[in-house]
């Protein structure tokens, strides 16, 4: 029973819990959060460089429970499964170099619902369809759903229904964004007309 009590009093990473912090462990007087921000920003930077000299666009990185490492790519042409088992290839070679640590490397598709993050996507898309959220609410909403119209410098476009039933635009930043993403559309009805 005590060599269980004693392992769980240390991190992962082989560090001293601190018992009576309430911040957590600190480095040098760093917090562990901006660590873990500039570690985060260095890791996108690594992966981003490496995902397009393969030519494909990174389009998330999500890191999960257990090691789990998520990467969505992308490219105008789309996804095949042999783009992701390059990319996958790459980045092993890639973690291992930078002593990056990981359990599991998932690369896949973004899917239809495809998030928007960049300005440049929303260039790409303009014309869709799709849900946006705000940070805040805007004329007592937050959720939107409409046409993406191209953007204008910093400000993006939105076409939607208003509350009358009628056209209405709203004008919006990425600093006002909370997330994004594209509304699929699928026909499930056959080719027979």
């Amino acid at each position: 029973m005590r060599p269980f009590f004693l392992a769980a009093r240390f991190s992962i990473l082989g560090q001293r819990k601190c018992a009576g912090s309430r911040r957590g462990p600190q480095v040098f007087g760093v917090g562990r959060a901006n660590i873990l921000e500039s570690f985060t920003v260095q890791l996108t930077e690594i992966i981003e460089t490496t995902v397009s000299g393969l030519g494909c666009e990174l389009v998330d990185i999500e890191r999960a429970r257990g090691g789990l490492l998520r990467i969505s790519i992308d490219r105008p042409a789309g996804i095949a499964i042999k783009d992701c088992e390059k990319v996958t290839r790459q980045l092993q070679y890639l973690f291992e170099v930078e002593n990056i640590d990981y359990s599991r490397l998932e690369v896949g598709s973004p899917g239809l619902d495809r998030p928007l993050k960049k300005l440049a996507d929303f260039e790409r898309f303009a014309g869709s369809e799709v849900a946006i959220t705000l940070k805040k609410p805007l004329d007592g909403r937050k959720s939107y759903r409409g046409i993406l119209h191209a953007p204008d410098g910093e400000s993006i476009g939105l076409k939607f229904e208003g509350k009358d039933g009628s056209a209405a635009m709203l004008d919006f930043t990425l600093a006002d964004l909370d997330k994004a993403r594209l509304v699929p559309k699928v026909d499930f009805r056959s080719r027979k007309q």
